[in-house]
């Protein structure tokens, strides 16, 4: 982390949002041109942001959102990350999403947590504020505030976090878990595409919470209108987290072998965007 004004180094700072742990800038690099977001937090959460910088920045892959640099200036901390341009995917919940479409997501969010992963990384805040697409239809992870580092003496967590609708049973009873928390999370981000909301949306989240742990799986409404996606969430929320399938086990599955093209998914994006 770097020691200095930010505001040296950027113009054109435009607010977007909040996230997580700070609120969400677009600004230019004075030096290169390059459209960045710039994230701004109180440096009383230095410690918080460090760990969200490590893990963000020994991520580096293309379904994740890249972490160029990071400031320390004042009382504020400064994070400079790639800009993904088109919005994230709560920005297109204004009309269901088509199968294929939702299948492309998928695939490209499961490679990123399937990299994730691996390398003994969990996101811990799966849900479409968190998955940013591009006008030229990336799909990337975003937001690593929660984001946590498995070790070897630490190879499972309890501690309970993440957006209440979204959160497995096993995290929210505060028990012992492990990266199936982010694939249940996708699991419920792929019902968020399908209803354009989240199961027990209407419910308090105290409530939310209550269901979720004791009604099991959760089922679409319209369950005929779909070929495979009923399937997909049943894998993804398995009440039993050992019996939940892995990203890279869900890379295999048959939704992914109907994922629209590139191109189709940014013309979806793009209708959906003119019903707001």
């Amino acid at each position: 982390i770097k020691t200095g004004d930010y505001k040296k180094n950027y113009k054109e700072m435009k607010k977007l949002g909040s996230g997580a742990s700070g609120v969400v800038y677009r600004a230019v690099s004075n030096s290169t041109g390059q459209k960045v977001a710039l994230k701004i937090a109180s440096a009383k959460e230095y410690k918080e942001l460090l760990n969200e910088l490590e893990i963000q920045s020994l991520s580096q892959h293309p379904n994740i959102v890249d972490c160029i640099e990071a400031y320390k200036h004042k009382d504020e901390i400064c994070i400079a990350m790639e800009l993904v341009d088109g919005g994230c995917l709560t920005d297109f919940l204004n009309g269901v999403f088509p199968e294929d479409c939702i299948a492309y997501v998928m695939r490209e969010c499961l490679k990123g947590l399937e990299f994730m992963h691996q390398n003994s990384k969990m996101h811990r805040d799966i849900k479409s504020d968190n998955v940013l697409t591009s006008t030229t239809g990336d799909v990337k992870i975003a937001d690593f505030g929660f984001a946590v580092t498995l070790t070897n003496e630490k190879n499972k967590r309890t501690s309970v976090v993440g957006t209440p609708y979204w959160m497995a049973p096993e995290l929210i009873r505060g028990r012992q878990y492990g990266c199936g928390v982010d694939i249940w999370s996708l699991g419920i981000t792929a019902i968020e595409m399908a209803e354009l909301e989240p199961p027990y949306m209407s419910e308090q989240p105290l409530r939310a919470l209550l269901l979720i742990t004791t009604n099991g799986c959760p089922k679409l409404q319209k369950q005929g209108q779909w070929k495979y996606l009923q399937d997909f969430i049943d894998k993804c929320c398995a009440v039993n987290e050992k019996e939940r399938s892995t990203a890279t086990q869900l890379l295999k599955h048959p939704l992914m072998e109907m994922a629209c093209t590139r191109e189709r998914f940014v013309e979806v994006l793009a209708s959906l965007s003119k019903k707001k």
